[in-house]
């Protein structure tokens, strides 16, 4: 069976990957050759200001009484507005926007929107020369070719970004403030004062990092704002006595917006809107700065070559707001002249790869090509003949049409391809259901009929010859002969389905696909997880009562059922994330339940000395792990930095949570208690909300379950045959897993990670640690929920590889909704959703699989018994099997 689930793998990585192919091709057109600098133009040089995170709402609602010099030029030197982000609202993109012109890759997903694995062009790149500083995620992004020796950067260390709170977030500012103002009173030659097409940049971090570590709203956010305020106007005063020929533009802007708790990555428009300042040379100043100019993220790369006579960065999509300009109609025209040729470069690459195949004559191509030609040709005459008015709308227009052409023809084979790889996904699953169903009967290989061998042959050839003649790459050609293998392979065991006699019946299937169908629904209305819960807590409690399951635990699986249905429904990306009542009232009930587990063991008379060490050992736990939380909590609101005494207690006792259930000599299902109890500790730790009281209700609700489901039944040993109670338990398995997405935080977003949880832990900004611990403490529930499969499968000895095609099956059904629901138009949040649901569906079984031999130690392993007297707590099959 392993062969087929590594044929599983490589098959769902597939069609992981033809999202990205038939809906999100990437934006950087190679091989492009950048237009002419503009001559004339009225600036030399440019000051670019990012505060990264500062969204719109922050800087515009109280009329400038937070930034005195900004609002001073917003109103009375030059013009102010608003810029729209899309998703993902995170800081590379957003500067990948801003400087470049292009929004994201999305191959870029692959590395966190850390790197590129496409290199693209710039306003850097086209500027004479580039000096920058900030932080070096930022500048590096941009210097990612060894030859652009133009590009100068200066950078602290990713150290010095400190989330503990103690020291003040507008030291990273003054850090670029001061660097600034050293540079340009020491290193300022009458060489570079003349200096034409020249950038200045400056990333401002600590706005950013305010804002995660005291929010948005808060005094301290306010603080740093009044700050980056009076540094600008220090920088700006310095730039006109330094350079007094009045040739320096100056920009003022954002990569990102910021939610009220502190976070960003998604659609809300306090994450997507940033503000928009520029003034000085060649920009318009406004009578009145209402209304705001509303423009997108990407037009400020062809708004800041347009300052300065550069071109356009050659995948630039963006257009040059003209509003923003002070010159004359013919700058103006010939600035968006180039503007409009940049981007037509492109829909010429794009198409002249669609008619590099032998067939492409005989297909359908873009209705607009002819007239797109002959307009982007005829606008130079219009200039030559001074008719700006006409060339400007010209060129508008060219850009606009050149955009959905290259749209047009990227997107060319979008529903061949959908359909390909919709085919190959229901052929997978049908082979999928012959593997589960391969051990009900006797395999007799099926001799395939020579006519169907010629059919599928020719229509390889067909496939194979089509791509030779279209020039189409080796990915998408994938898409198109992987449905006819898969045909090819199920045709062979075609006998399964002739010979079957599976224990099942019409009204089952029905139900079992409405089931699957409510899943779906539950990505886009999570209170549908509650509804199942209740529906199934419902029908199983009438059962259960009937095969007299003990009341005391019916009662506590129906009252754990109505309260765990609650959260679901709960607002994820907005939470309070600072209630400490909550936090206590969540680690409380574990230490009440551990006590109570604890004076039963008493009562029962265990001799288990481990048994009574692990449940009095993580009552102690819990209480110091809130006690040491309450302090940390306090000493970082204080401004004091989190004490390193507490740092090392939150560690020990996170290291200790985990090693106490491999110490522990226990039964099933105590063990299963004892990873609950260990596993709400992290969670203790890096949370300041309501998510313990969420574990202690979910670890008690799926550890009752699984006592209901197991208890006084008698295993079938070497069972192979899957029956209903399966399914159903599987069915639940995934329904757990779903609802733990919305306990801990929300898996379907960017921005309900808050790197505030980790401050107890880590103080400095380490990614790859703060992510480590992140992930852990998010998949704390799913593990516990894969120690209940491991537990199933070693109580009821079924085969494992079965246990998994069924949520396979159950997954891939969800794959093929969701496959369907992505959408790359309209909002960018609902963008980013249906791209998140998809890929959550794929790699569920993957990441099943793989922590299914990760939570081994947790549920197998017996360290104490073996070291002391070389025993397991629970026999593995391959020692099962021996011994019988």
């Amino acid at each position: 069976m392993y062969k087929f689930f590594l044929c599983g793998v490589i098959i769902h990585l597939i069609f992981l990957s033809s999202i990205f192919d038939i809906y999100f091709l990437s934006p950087v057109i190679r091989d492009l050759t950048p237009q002419k600098d503009l001559s004339n133009p009225p600036a030399r040089r440019l000051v670019l200001f990012v505060a990264d995170g500062l969204r719109a709402e922050s800087f515009y609602r109280t009329d400038f009484s937070n930034s005195d010099y900004l609002g001073k030029i917003a109103t009375k030197e030059g013009v102010a507005g608003i810029s729209h982000t899309r998703v993902p609202t995170e800081s590379r993109p957003g500067h990948v926007a801003l400087i470049a012109g292009l929004y994201e890759d999305p191959s870029a997903v692959t590395r966190g929107w850390k790197d590129n694995p496409v290199d693209f062009d710039s306003v850097f790149n086209r500027s004479r020369v580039t000096f920058s500083w900030g932080s070096p995620d930022i500048l590096q992004i941009f210097v990612k070719d060894s030859g652009r020796k133009h590009i100068y950067t200066h950078s602290y260390t990713n150290q010095d970004v400190d989330f503990s709170g103690k020291n003040r977030t507008i030291w990273l500012d003054e850090w670029v403030f001061s660097r600034t103002k050293e540079f340009l009173l020491r290193n300022v030659t009458e060489e570079l004062k003349s200096m034409d097409k020249v950038v200045f940049f400056l990333h401002l971090l600590g706005l950013d990092t305010a804002g995660h570590v005291h929010k948005p709203n808060s005094r301290l956010f306010v603080d740093n704002l009044v700050a980056v305020d009076r540094g600008v106007k220090e920088i700006v005063s310095l730039f006109e006595n330094i350079f007094p020929d009045g040739r320096t533009s100056f920009i003022f802007t954002a990569d990102h917006g910021m939610s009220d708790r502190g976070a960003h990555g998604a659609g809300h428009h306090h994450e997507t809107e940033t503000p928009i300042l520029a003034w000085g040379a060649g920009v318009k100043i406004k009578a009145s700065w209402k209304p705001l100019e509303n423009i997108e993220q990407a037009d400020i790369a062809p708004l800041m070559s347009a300052l300065i006579g550069i071109a356009p960065p050659m995948n630039n999509v963006g257009r040059l707001p003209l509003q923003f300009l002070n010159v004359s109609q013919e700058y103006k025209s010939r600035a968006l002249q180039s503007n409009a040729l940049q981007i037509m470069a492109q829909f010429n690459k794009v198409s002249t790869a669609f008619y590099r195949g032998k067939l492409s004559r005989y297909f359908r191509n873009y209705e607009r090509e002819q007239s797109l030609r002959e307009q982007s040709r005829e606008i130079q005459w219009k200039i030559s003949g001074k008719q700006y008015r006409e060339a400007i709308e010209m060129s508008s227009r060219v850009i606009k049409d050149a955009l959905l052409g290259i749209e047009f023809y990227q997107s060319y084979y979008q529903k061949l391809f959908l359909l390909t790889v919709s085919v190959a996904m229901i052929v997978w699953m049908i082979i999928s259901f012959q593997e589960l169903t391969s051990g009900h009967l006797e395999y007799v290989s099926r001799v395939i009929d020579s006519r169907v061998t010629v059919i599928y042959t020719l229509l390889l050839s067909f496939t194979i010859t089509f791509v030779i003649l279209q020039q189409i790459n080796f990915r998408l050609t994938v898409y198109l002969i992987l449905p006819i293998i898969l045909q090819f392979v199920t045709l062979k065991r075609w006998n399964y389905f002739n010979a079957i006699r599976f224990r099942t019946n019409i009204t089952f299937i029905l139900l079992y696909a409405a089931g699957v169908e409510l899943f779906v629904l539950a990505f886009f209305y999570r209170f549908t997880l509650a509804a199942i819960l209740l529906i199934y807590c419902a029908i199983e409690s009438f059962q259960k009562y009937r095969e007299g399951i003990p009341k005391i635990m019916l009662v506590k699986w129906i009252l754990s059922s109505i309260v765990l249905s609650i959260f679901p429904s709960l607002p994820v990306i907005e939470k309070d994330a600072n209630d400490l009542v909550l936090l206590f009232i969540g680690t409380l009930l574990w230490c009440i339940h551990s006590f109570a587990s604890f004076c039963m063991t008493i009562m029962k008379e265990v001799e288990s000395r481990w048994e009574l060490t692990h449940k009095y050992g993580t009552i102690i736990l819990h209480v110091i792990v809130n006690v040491n939380l309450l302090a940390s909590v306090k000493s970082i609101t204080s401004g004091e930095g989190l004490n390193p005494g507490y740092q090392v207690v939150s560690w020990i006792s996170l290291i200790l949570a985990l090693l106490l259930p491999v110490l522990s000599p226990l039964d099933p299902e105590t063990r299963l208690w004892a990873l609950a109890r260990s596993f709400s500790v992290p969670i203790s730790i890096m949370s300041l909300s309501y998510e313990p009281i969420f574990f202690f209700v979910f670890s008690v609700n799926l550890i009752t379950w699984f006592q209901m489901e197991f208890q006084g039944k008698p295993a079938d040993v070497n069972k192979t045959f899957l029956d209903r109670r399966d399914f159903i338990r599987m069915y639940i398995i995934l329904l757990y897993i779903f609802i733990s997405f919305f306990g801990t935080g929300n898996f379907a977003s960017i921005s309900s990670f808050d790197p505030n949880w980790v401050r107890c832990l880590v103080t400095t900004f380490s990614p790859f640690l703060m992510a480590t611990l992140i992930i852990l403490k998010l998949m704390a529930p799913i593990l516990l929920v894969v120690s209940v499969l491991r537990t199933i499968h070693t109580v009821s000895k079924t085969e494992i590889g079965k246990l998994f095609i069924v949520i396979l099956l159950i997954c891939d059904v969800m794959g093929v909704n969701f496959f369907y629901l992505i959408t790359n138009r309209g909002s960018w949040l609902e963008i980013g959703q249906s791209i998140s649901h998809f890929v959550i569906i794929e790699v569920t079984v993957l990441v099943l699989l793989l922590l299914f031999y990760v939570t081994y130690p947790f549920t197998n392993l017996d360290l104490v018994t073996m070291l002391l007297r070389g025993q397991q707590l629970l026999p593995t099959t391959k020692k099962r099997r021996k011994n019988q």
